[in-house]
């Protein structure tokens, strides 16, 4: 390897530009508060998502995770990292009543909040329009999809569907 190589890679290591284990530790964490709060839930680690869920402008984590066959979670994890911090959970079951996805693999995607639901649904107690605060989408493919919002009400994540 040339010398000025090898000197610019490790500059830019030295200086912070490569952090292999920085994510690895920080759904670590996510897992393990998770885990504490829903220990019978297989949280799968591949879904983890980063934006700012409530509104405090940072970042905050939200995974997918399924107990048995027909119960699905999403579970949400806010800044910062701790302990004692703030971790919310929704349960959907799989069936064919409102709160229940119609079937199996459910997907789980970040989704803008800049919208008024109202039109559709009528007003929902406890939601914001807002560019910053980001939603999340719960959708199997089948049925409406579950549409996920901090609530400014009860300061916890909750959800509308058409």
């Amino acid at each position: 390897m040339k010398p000025y190589l090898a000197i610019s890679m490790f500059l830019f290591v030295l200086l912070g530009g490569y952090r292999p284990k920085e994510h690895s530790g920080e759904q670590e964490r996510v897992l393990q508060l998770l885990h504490k709060k829903a220990p019978n839930v297989i949280w799968g680690g591949a879904s983890l998502l980063r934006g700012n869920f409530n509104p405090d402008d940072k970042i905050d984590y939200a995974l997918l995770g399924q107990e048995g066959k027909n119960r699905v979670f999403v579970g949400v994890v806010y800044s910062p990292l701790e302990p004692k911090g703030q971790v919310d959970i929704l349960e959907f079951g799989v069936g064919q009543d409102q709160g229940s996805l119609c079937r199996l693999p459910a997907q789980l995607k970040l989704e803008s909040l800049d919208y008024g639901p109202s039109d559709e649904v009528g007003k929902i107690s406890g939601f914001r329009r807002s560019s910053k605060v980001m939603g999340l989408n719960l959708a199997d493919g089948d049925c409406d999809s579950f549409h996920l919002f901090w609530n400014y009400q009860s300061h916890h994540i909750d959800w509308w569907r058409l």
